[in-house]
Formats: C-alpha cells, sequence, structure tokens
C-alpha cells in the first residue's frame, strides 16, 4: 500500500492539542473531494483517480477514472455518476459489486443524503428534485420549482425531527429554508422562512455558509475588487425589525484571495458561535473573537511556517469535513515541481468546545445576539 504521508506533528495550543499530517501528492489535482471515511484526487490529465484513507494519508485505491464522478459518500454506500452515460452507480462499501441507476433527467444530479434509506437528487438547471429510496431503487417523489429564480446553491441544514429535514436553497436576492417531511405521503415540501440577502444593488452574495444558528454571507463590492465582506448573521434575530437585524449583524473583512470555511455545520448546539477557518498567505487561522474580527493563526504555528516556505506557487486549496468526534481540515498547495503537498488536520471536538467557550465570554459577543 502506497503511502503519501511523510511527517506528522503536534500543534499545542491554549485550547488544546491539535494533530498535524503532512503528505505529498504525485501531481496537483484538478478536483479534491471529501466524503465520508476517503478522500478523492483526480487529474484530467493524467487519467488517474486516488482514493485516500483520511486517517493516515495511504492510497488504498488507484485506478483509471473512466469519467466518472463522486458525488456522495455516507458510512454505507458511495454514489458515483459516468459522465457520458447519464448513469450514477451506488456502491456498498463493504461489499464487492454495485447497483446501476439510469437517470430519466439527462444531467448530473446533486445527491444530498437525508438518512439511511432516502437521498434527495437535486438537478438545478431543472429545478427538479428527486426523492430516491436506496432500499427499493426507486425514485419515490418528484418535487419542482420555479425555473426562474435561478437557484444557485443547496445545502442540507439540519435534521429538525425524526423525518422532518431543513434544506436551504439561494438564489442572488433570497435565502430560502423548506422542509421536507419523510412521514406524509406524498411527502411534504413547504417553505418556512425566507430572507432577502439582496439589500444593496452594488453587493452580491455568492456563497453562503449556514448551519442552524447562524448564516454567513459572502458578499463583494462591484466597487472594489481587493476584499471581500463575511456578513454574520444570527438566525434567532431574523424575526426582528430589518433595522434592529442590520444593527445585530457582525461584518467581518477578508481579502478577495483568502479562503473561507464554515466548520462546524452538522453539529451545533443551540448557542453555538460560528466557526470560522481562513486561508490566507499561505497560512490557517480560526476566528476567535468576532467583535474583532481576530482570526488566530498561532493555533498553527508549526504547519504555517513550514507551508509558507515550500513553494512559491499560489495555487492551493481548503475543504473541511466534521467526522465523528472530530474537525478534519485538508489544506493542498502546487509545489514548484508540480506535485501536490496536502495537510491533513485534525481537531478534537474539545478544542472547539473551548474556542466556543472563550467566544461566548460577554467581551467578546456584544451586539452578535
Amino acid at each position: 500500500m502506497e503511502n503519501y504521508y511523510f511527517q506528522s506533528f503536534k500543534e499545542n495550543t491554549r485550547f488544546g492539542t491539535i494533530k498535524v499530517k503532512q503528505g505529498i501528492i504525485k501531481y496537483f489535482p484538478n478536483t479534491l473531494q471529501i466524503e465520508d471515511n476517503f478522500m478523492v484526487t483526480s487529474n484530467v490529465d493524467i487519467q488517474k483517480c486516488f482514493l485516500l484513507v483520511k486517517k493516515n494519508l495511504k492510497v488504498f485505491r488507484v485506478k483509471d477514472t473512466c469519467a466518472v464522478q463522486i458525488l456522495n459518500g455516507s458510512k454505507k454506500y458511495v454514489f458515483a455518476y459516468l459522465l457520458y452515460q447519464n448513469k450514477l452507480l451506488m456502491k456498498k462499501k463493504k461489499k464487492n459489486g454495485c447497483k446501476c441507476i439510469e437517470l430519466k433527467v439527462q444531467a448530473k444530479p446533486q445527491i444530498i443524503q437525508l438518512n439511511e434509506i432516502f437521498y434527495l437528487f437535486w438537478f438545478k438547471n431543472l429545478a427538479q428534485i428527486q426523492i430516491f429510496n436506496c432500499k427499493t431503487m426507486v425514485i419515490e417523489q418528484n418535487i419542482f420549482l420555479a425555473r426562474k429564480e435561478n437557484w444557485m446553491q443547496v445545502q442540507k441544514i439540519q435534521k429538525k425531527s425524526e423525518f422532518v429535514y431543513e434544506i436551504a436553497f439561494r438564489n442572488i436576492k433570497s435565502l430560502n429554508f423548506y422542509e421536507i417531511d419523510l412521514l406524509s405521503y406524498p411527502f411534504s415540501f413547504q417553505l418556512k422562512e425566507s430572507v432577502q440577502i439582496m439589500k444593496d444593488n452594488n453587493r452580491l452574495t455568492h456563497l453562503s455558509l449556514i448551519n442552524k444558528n447562524h448564516i454567513c454571507n459572502i458578499l463583494n463590492d462591484y466597487n472594489c475588487n481587493n476584499h471581500l465582506d463575511v456578513q454574520i448573521i444570527s438566525r434567532s434575530n431574523l424575526q426582528l425589525h430589518q433595522e434592529v437585524q442590520q444593527q445585530l449583524e457582525h461584518k467581518i473583512l477578508i481579502s478577495s484571495e483568502d479562503k473561507i470555511q464554515l466548520l462546524n455545520q452538522k453539529y451545533v448546539k443551540m448557542g453555538d458561535q460560528p466557526i470560522l477557518i481562513k486561508l490566507t498567505q499561505n497560512k490557517i487561522g480560526i476566528l476567535t473573537n468576532i467583535k474583532e474580527q481576530k482570526f488566530d493563526f498561532d493555533l498553527f504555528k508549526k504547519l504555517n511556517s513550514i507551508n509558507d516556505i515550500i513553494s512559491h506557487s499560489k495555487n492551493s486549496g481548503i475543504c473541511s469535513q466534521e467526522y465523528g468526534s472530530n474537525y478534519l481540515i485538508y489544506i493542498i498547495r502546487k509545489l514548484d515541481d508540480g506535485r501536490c503537498n496536502i495537510w491533513f488536520v485534525k481537531i478534537p471536538r474539545k478544542v472547539i468546545q473551548n474556542i466556543q467557550k472563550e467566544m461566548n465570554q460577554p467581551r467578546n459577543l456584544d451586539a452578535l445576539d
């Protein structure tokens, strides 16, 4: 088994210990996907697909891609799309062989897992939802939204009860929260809340980072190409008058070249603040004080010092996942010889809880909630 990992160390911080591993991939990937317990990288030129085990960065499968794209991975299943055949492959991880699903809609879906049985297929260009039963291999229901709305982002936010799930749909003007109830038949799909996000014609939201407590809109100003705003809104304040809402919002200024992620999207308790991570000038930091717009880069002091000198390339990327009792971060960066440096960062949930305690101190909150 080939191993791309070559060193590991610990970052001992005031919040606890963070584990870091570093590895090298033989080429810089065109795509990087993190799924349940594996990572997929692919390169169009080399026509190889590498699946890496997260914990130790070992390659456990290297195979010709044959125009396959991984769409979703859960504890039991992996869904892959055959690009030129308009088919889905559904494979159980612990068994050989796979099932083929021939799509009747001529498009590649976004796949969102609702529970162990039901998956949501979203066809963006058609504004169509299909509810797929992986036990019976049947499309249980089709749901059609207005195509003129031009939905740009779809995301599962939370499980509200045993069979009720919250799904967010965003277009240029609004962010809409729907509830899908799998107990009723046909399944009910109802709009519960709509948030206007285009309040200024000179500012455009190009990404919303959402959990059940907060909305973090990344906004760019048509009059400024160098900076972006991260607008942090508490969802508990959405029922207030618009002027009051704006007074309670927080904005964080970032560079247009910065890459930002919301670390705590799935596992969030009431009162938890958004944990934002930022990759800027080859250094990674965590937002620890919203009021002062403070990102703490000392939490990754050794990683940042190494990453700063390994390459002259600015070509880099970051992605994250909440997995078990840990928060996982992957950072890739193109090396001068064309290879890819990869960082694997594992942050225990206890560390994030300690950061939450500091963020929830009264002096750091003020007008956020």
